[in-house]
């Protein structure tokens, strides 16, 4: 689509990929802060190839404002995809999961499509149950793999404590409790799971083992979109929109720069193992119908 156009150039071929660094020596540092002091941990190529550095001071604070949960945010490798101070202590548990060869994904830039396609792909793995469907919570249909890592330890007590009452949310985050690369062993085959998490940073023998969903939409309307969805919940975006945009256009909104996602999903689209759609291509269909 033309919307596309301003941000890349969509290539005629499938585009050479990065390939992870080789020597046994290469090692990537993950910088943690606990309490103002800084403590190191190295993780070798081998569990995670990809470089984990703390966003510079300065945008740092301005995240922190405006997403007043969170302490650190990091970037992740050379495309600097930004995750919050959960995610670099289980990088390497996400990237080496054990896959199955009838797992069925969807990865998916945030508020692109992922519950309207998950839907579908439920019933088709489901023998269209229909029926069965409309018993189920979208939660119970497809593993959100990240979701336990995407609010922290605090955050996560103070919410905890605040909904003491409520059952339903107290049932919601005890299955938060549990982190996905632990959850998805669970889970009876096929295995349905859904991911925001880049390309790069999933099990690099995703495509040779499962099939892939991936959905990309106009990043206007996704920003529009995730700035609504960001002001819910707990942690949630402090801010307007004019504030918002930059944050979005620059690529520091968790699991952005947003441009770099899309682009990792395009770049393996004739690879037979992935369906790359857009969703306003999903729309036009449902509208010609």
């Amino acid at each position: 689509p033309s919307f596309y156009g301003p941000c890349f150039d969509l290539p005629t071929t499938m585009l050479p990929l990065e390939s992870p660094p080789t020597h046994p020596l290469h090692t990537s540092s993950a910088i943690r802060w606990y309490s103002g002091v800084i403590g190191y941990s190295t993780l070798t190529a081998d569990m995670f190839p990809h470089e984990i550095t703390p966003v510079e001071k300065s945008k740092n604070d301005e995240l922190r404002s405006c997403f007043p949960g969170e302490d650190q945010f990091y970037q992740i490798g050379s495309k600097k995809f930004i995750m919050n101070s959960s995610y670099p202590d289980h990088a390497e548990n996400f990237y080496n999961l054990e896959l199955k060869d009838d797992d069925v994904w969807i990865v998916t830039y945030p508020r692109s499509g992922t519950t309207w396609t998950q839907e579908m792909m439920w019933l088709l793995t489901h023998d269209l149950d229909f029926e069965k469907a409309k018993t189920m919570r979208h939660g119970d249909k497809f593993l959100f793999i990240e979701q336990s890592i995407l609010i922290g330890k605090d955050m996560k007590d103070k919410v905890k404590e605040k909904h003491k009452d409520d059952p339903k949310s107290l049932e919601f985050f005890k299955k938060m409790d549990i982190l996905g690369y632990d959850a998805i062993k669970t889970l009876d085959s096929p295995r349905c799971i859904k991911s925001h998490l880049p390309l790069s940073i999933l099990p690099p023998n995703l495509l040779d083992t499962a099939k892939v969903v991936y959905v990309a939409r106009n990043p206007k309307d996704c920003a529009v979109s995730n700035f609504y969805h960001n002001q819910g919940g707990p942690g949630g975006f402090v801010g307007d929109f004019d504030q918002y945009w930059p944050l979005f256009k620059d690529g520091l909104l968790l699991f952005g720069p947003h441009i770099e996602h899309v682009k990792e999903g395009w770049e393996r689209r004739d690879n037979p193992n992935i369906l790359f759609l857009f969703y306003e291509d999903l729309k036009k269909v449902c509208l010609d119908i």
